[in-house]
């Protein structure tokens, strides 16, 4: 790849680096990053789901939260604190904030097993309204009784055991 940079983690400073990861190593020509901070950074998301659409990433490869240190997930949190204030008083009225894991699929070109998190600028007449959630209503279900009791009792009962 031309014109690669490595990040401020490289594998001669931290053993949380993993080669070939597109957050561990940035490439100039497909990346514009908004904010490098000391533990994370800010870049545009590309590809896009919408105009100003914005990843929050940890510096150190991690795949799930509960994997940052204090320091990088205070820092994660600000971020995403600062940031989506920034969206809702000068870009668009609303905010999607989206953190996924779904180790079940392969990474590719959208799906990357780096720890990021999603800051997508929404409005009513956007995009991803018009062609998705205006549909939600059909995907939305009432909750039956049984399934309340199951996930009342799975949620009250899981401890840190799968951590």
């Amino acid at each position: 790849m031309k014109n690669v940079r490595p990040s401020a983690l490289s594998p001669e400073t931290a053993p949380d680096f993993v080669a070939g990861c597109p957050f561990c190593i940035i490439d100039q020509d497909r990346t514009t990053i908004i904010g490098d901070y000391p533990w994370s950074r800010a870049i545009l998301s590309n590809p896009r789901l919408a105009p100003g659409h914005l990843l929050l990433i940890p510096k150190r490869h991690v795949e799930l939260l509960s994997q940052l240190d204090e320091k990088e997930l205070q820092e994660l949190v600000s971020l995403i604190i600062s940031y989506q204030q920034k969206i809702v008083c000068g870009l668009t009225p609303g905010c999607d904030l989206r953190q996924n894991y779904h180790p079940f699929e392969p990474q590719g070109e959208v799906k990357v097993d780096h720890l990021h998190v999603h800051l997508i600028p929404r409005s009513l007449d956007d995009k991803l309204y018009t062609d998705a959630q205006m549909y939600e209503e059909d995907l939305f279900q009432t909750v039956p009784a049984q399934e309340k009791e199951r996930f009342i009792n799975f949620y009250r009962r899981l401890g840190s055991e799968c951590v």
